[in-house]
């Protein structure tokens, strides 16, 4: 008995040893200065090429890469030099950074002509979330090739991702830099595409990427599912739309990123989120620019992405300096800071054909060159304000909003204070409807009549327990400094200076003693 017992329990810890051993993980050593086996079993005999590394690894082993720089020498097709890669594995870690700045390159020709550079460095199609990729600069990637070679579904858009293409990926992209990397079409640096292309990236920078189409920094494709945390994207720039980043009919979940001084000739300079579900939690939007059209920080398009405690500043485009609500767009924006932004119509903010919601966000210190120096509302939106402050912006009319005709804006509990208009309309100016409720215009000014509020001839505005107390107006005195004579306001329990029962109403006010928030 006791002899049965001692050999099950021998077979069980042999068992549990081969699995040990078959699980354990084997570092395969890669340094360009390694003079010794070439076997990659140690520092001293390490591969001197990271493409033998990469031959002959498995799942579960990690290739720990020494500094220096490494350019691909394996072709996806034998006629085609520029084909030349480095394919991540599923399961297996590619790990850089040992010792110093660890470089893959695409300049596998003639030093510093990108003509002949690689079309992908790094490929990290038909991979899963267990193969890694962390540590290594990632540079001079070319995809100014084919669309396809082979003819053969799927094509190899050699016109894509310079730095790096994902197609039904989604490896694991940790502590990597991205720079100076250019694609013909769309992602200069980076390209996911593919319903299963899902890729994680992790404290990554992306630097001076470029794109004569579609995302500078990252394009997300059709069917994508992509993920970024604490990313920076810094000064890259797209010929159309999409200077930092595009997501375009994909799933995007961004937090903790920050876009700075990124370009697009077309729209949104920062990023693009165009008819997808996505994300943004803490992420920031510094001077970047969209040059020609609108969102200079972010521009949405038919979808309602969430974002939470976002902060766009010194941004600028003609329309919509740091956010705009483009086509059929109802995002819903939660503590969100928009200051020092600029363009022509809406500073900080612009909403057209959209309804975007904004929650507890503070818009101060935009400017507009035209109107809505704050924020612009026009072609047909309605979009829902609750708890937002709106203060210090200019603009020669509505310089903290402008309201066009047609739009039918909801405002609870919103305040608009300091903010300068040349012409009329210093905290609001509306040609449309507008419905404000526990709303506070205090200390606007303007530099003809509406100091506080302005209103056009066909507007239906409706104030409900509002208070308008201090504002001034070059060309109005008492309740007209406050809110211009025009248009057909319906004014009930609110305090307005100067009160004198002009406007009708109910239970209206001229002493704000009176008024109690």
């Amino acid at each position: 008995m006791l002899r049965e017992k001692y050999l099950t329990n021998w077979c069980m810890m042999v068992v549990i040893l081969m699995v040990l051993a078959a699980n354990a993980t084997a570092q395969i050593y890669v340094d360009a200065a390694a003079t010794g086996a070439n076997d990659g079993s140690s520092w001293d005999d390490a591969y001197i090429d990271l493409q033998d590394a990469l031959d002959v690894a498995l799942a579960g082993d990690e290739i720990w890469v020494a500094a220096s720089i490494y350019k691909p020498t394996k072709l996806e097709f034998a006629d085609y030099p520029r084909s030349a890669t480095f394919q991540l594995i599923s399961g297996v870690a590619l790990l850089g950074g040992f010792g110093g700045e660890t470089i893959l390159s695409g300049d596998i020709g003639i030093s510093g002509d990108n003509s002949d550079n690689c079309y992908h460095v790094v490929t990290g199609s038909f991979t899963d979330v267990s193969a890694v990729i962390e540590g290594f600069t990632i540079e001079g990637g070319c995809a100014d090739g084919p669309w396809d070679i082979d003819g053969i579904d799927p094509p190899e858009r050699y016109d894509q991702g310079g730095g790096m293409f994902n197609f039904l990926g989604g490896p694991t992209v940790n502590h990597c830099i991205f720079q100076g990397n250019y694609a013909l079409l769309h992602g200069g640096a980076v390209e996911n595409r593919g319903a299963n292309s899902s890729p994680k990236f992790n404290h990554c920078t992306f630097n001076t990427n470029s794109a004569v189409q579609y995302g500078g920094g990252m394009y997300n494709a059709p069917g994508s599912s992509t993920e970024f945390s604490n990313c920076v994207f810094n000064g890259n720039s797209a010929g159309l739309h999409g200077g930092g980043m595009n997501t375009n009919q994909g799933n995007t979940e961004v937090s903790n990123c920050e876009f700075n001084g990124n370009f697009a000739e077309q729209a949104g300079g920062g990023m693009v989120i165009d008819r997808s579900i996505a994300v943004l939690t803490n992420c920031k939007f510094h001077d970047n620019t969209a040059q020609n059209l609108n969102g200079g920080g972010l521009v949405v398009w038919e979808c309602d992405p969430e974002l939470t405690d976002c902060k766009f500043h010194g941004n600028f485009a003609l329309y919509g300096g740091g956010f705009a609500a483009g086509y059929l767009c109802d995002a819903k924006l939660s503590n969100c800071e928009f200051n020092g932004n600029t363009a022509m119509l809406g500073g900080g903010v612009i909403a057209y054909m959209s309804n975007p919601e904004l929650i507890d966000c503070k818009i101060n210190d935009n400017t507009a060159s035209v109107c809505g120096g704050g924020m612009n509302i026009f072609f047909s939106s309605s979009p829902i304000l609750t708890g937002c402050k709106i203060n210090d912006n200019s603009a020669p009319a509505g310089a903290g909003m402008f309201n066009d005709i047609g739009c039918n804006p909801e405002l609870t509990d919103c305040e608009f204070n300091g903010n300068l208009a040349e012409n009329e309309g210093g905290g609001m100016y509306n040609d449309g409807g507008a419905i404000l409720t526990d709303c506070i215009l205090q200390g606007n000014h303007s530099g003809d009549l509406g100091g506080g509020m302005a209103n056009g001839s066909s507007s239906t505005v409706i104030l409900e327990h509002c208070l308008l107390w201090g504002n001034t107006a070059v060309n109005a005195t008492g309740e007209f400094a406050q809110i211009s004579d025009n248009g057909f306001p319906v004014i009930n329990n609110s305090c307005i200076q100067g009160w004198t029962g002009y406007f009708g109403g109910a239970n209206n006010t001229g002493k704000k003693s009176e008024y109690i928030k």
